[in-house]
């Protein structure tokens, strides 16, 4: 199910990682894209994680910035991976 907060989440994060280099938080995705709270954010978010258009860093636990574009986390892993870093 798509909700109408989906696109504009999706590239809210994605413009917002390519100004400050950080994942936005879930309040600032609420002023971003006029989500009336940040439990609307937060569900949205979530299905567009479990739906793979989305990606989780860090333990997620309390945090409200961990939500990372795609391209971005295709970045990371990649660095990670020319310095050896991690399991593969």
């Amino acid at each position: 199910m798509t909700s109408q907060y989906d696109n504009a989440i999706l590239v809210a994060v994605d413009e917002y990682w390519t100004e400050y280099c950080r994942p936005p938080t879930y309040r600032e995705l609420m002023d971003l894209t006029g989500a009336p709270s940040t439990s609307v954010v937060q569900y949205v978010v979530e299905g567009l994680v479990r739906r793979g258009l989305l990606l989780k860093r860090g333990n997620g636990k309390g945090s409200t910035r961990t939500t990372v574009p795609l391209w971005v986390g295709a970045a990371v892993g990649d660095a990670a991976d020319k310095r050896g870093v991690g399991g593969g």
